[in-house]
């Protein structure tokens, strides 16, 4: 923790911000700011049902308007929650650094639905959207996504008790490089 601290420290000392942790960590917070929003709103749940079937009225995919209105509808309250617990766990993810592949993913799959149930709607639904998950793809496929992350502090503890062999598919899962954080 304490060498964390100061890794932070040293890096604005020297201007070597790490760019990407903090990009992640934004869209973490947009992410929560979504959930929490949902949340404090006392028509979230009961207006869900309602909200789906006037984003299926003149959507272009007649395949997923039948989504919308024959499986989402019917189920409103199971998606509503599950939409808002999937933003907060996405959150979570990507502001704490755990997971953060898993968290991307999650974003991903978020951020699909919603452009093919509202993207139509608007042009700044559609961009935003499409900008969030390129952002995510970025943040699924780099390490420096990782850096000064609780993946990169539990890649250092588990990288020490791991063979080579093992070491190699931690990287891959965690995403975090075994030989930066060992060098830290």
């Amino acid at each position: 923790m304490f060498g964390t601290l100061k890794r932070i420290k040293k890096a604005i000392r020297e201007r070597e911000l790490p760019w990407m942790r903090i990009l992640v960590i934004a869209v973490g917070l947009l992410w929560l700011h979504s959930a929490v929003d949902k949340l404090l709103d006392p028509e979230y749940i009961g207006g869900f049902a309602g909200t789906m079937s006037f984003f299926a009225l003149q959507n272009p995919s007649q395949l997923y308007a039948d989504f919308l209105t024959g499986f989402v509808v019917p189920n409103a309250a199971t998606f509503a929650w599950a939409i808002v617990i999937g933003e907060l766990l996405v959150a979570l993810s990507l502001v704490f650094g755990g997971l953060t592949r898993i968290g991307a993913v999650g974003g991903i799959l978020l951020s699909v639905n919603f452009f093919f149930a509202a993207g139509h709607l608007s042009p700044s639904t559609w961009s935003l959207n499409l900008l969030f998950i390129a952002a995510q793809v970025v943040f699924l496929l780099s390490r420096e996504a990782k850096v000064l992350s609780v993946d990169q502090l539990i890649q250092a503890k588990l990288t020490k008790r791991f063979k080579a062999s093992k070491k190699k598919a931690l990287e891959m899962f965690l995403g975090a490089p075994a030989s930066s954080v060992a060098a830290k």
